[in-house]
């Protein structure tokens, strides 16, 4: 008995089971490759052969080397790409895992930073204040010379 492949091209085998409704199993289509047609507006012919929209078989279309999983693109590729708006150009490249961490780091600090100058402006001692907002003496000294500065320029 040969086995059934989808009528798309991507080569994967066509499981008429259960689970496949009778759309799906007219349209000769895998339940990916059905939901995918089904999102395009179903054309005329099902899936275009090799349209990297439907079928994801091969490398990711960034080059990164992962296995393709949406739009030609893996997960990550993918994601990049539908956060900046799905460019013609493709994704952009990733960002250094160090650099969004500091930038993570800089808000985090910033905000602490502001919760101390608040307590600190409502009378709040500083050994009550650090401790608050979660930080050590040390830091508190840090953070009342960055508020004295922030006073003298303004």
């Amino acid at each position: 008995m040969t086995e059934r492949l989808c009528a798309c091209g991507c080569g994967r085998p066509f499981a008429a089971g259960p689970g496949n409704s009778r759309p799906r199993k007219q349209s000769g289509l895998r339940e990916g490759c059905y939901q995918r047609w089904v999102r395009a507006g179903r054309p005329d012919h099902p899936v275009p052969p090799g349209d990297p929209r439907f079928c994801n078989d091969g490398p990711c279309r960034a080059g990164c080397g992962e296995q393709a999983r949406a739009c030609g693109y893996c997960r990550r590729c993918y994601e990049r790409w539908h956060r900046a708006g799905r460019p013609q150009t493709g994704p952009p490249p990733p960002t250094p895992r160090s650099a969004r961490v500091a930038a993570r780091n800089r808000a985090f600090r910033a905000a602490r930073l502001e919760d101390y100058a608040d307590l600190r402006s409502w009378g709040v001692p500083v050994r009550q204040a650090a401790m608050r907002v979660g930080v050590t003496l040390a830091t508190a000294a840090i953070y009342e010379a960055e508020i004295r500065e922030q006073s003298v320029a303004a």
